[in-house]
């Protein structure tokens, strides 16, 4: 059942990361430089606070499916590192949606989320 829960909502955590689906563009930017950018001197708290939520439970399911499969000091590196693997790719074609910002604090607030989760579970 986890892993079927894992699947679901990493399809929602994909589909919300994305949205909207329309407008495209290139916004003539290093789809990687916000990586290396220093960090936003404007921050949302609310902005924050939804990256770090979003991904608790995405880290509380990674870590149960993995202690399903490896032992639990296994796992419980596994789940960081799965909410890293996920969060990277999505986080990277924001910089391509109108609306959106890719930056490294999103990255950072979604890694902290996961590794709430991992903590809970």
């Amino acid at each position: 059942m986890a892993l079927y829960l894992l699947l679901g909502y990493t399809l929602l955590i994909l589909y919300a990361s994305l949205s909207p689906c329309t407008g495209w563009r290139d916004a003539g930017i290093d789809m990687l430089s916000f990586v290396t950018e220093p960090l936003p001197r404007f921050v949302s708290k609310f902005d924050l606070a939804v990256n770090a939520l979003a991904y608790i439970p995405f880290g509380f399911l990674a870590t149960l499916v993995a202690m399903s499969i490896v032992r639990p000091l296994t796992a419980s590196v596994a789940g960081p590192v799965a909410g890293i693997a996920l969060s990277f790719p999505l986080e990277t074609p924001q910089g391509f949606l109108p609306g959106r910002v890719s930056n490294n604090l999103d990255l950072i607030a979604n890694g902290c989320g996961t590794l709430a989760g991992v903590l809970l579970c």
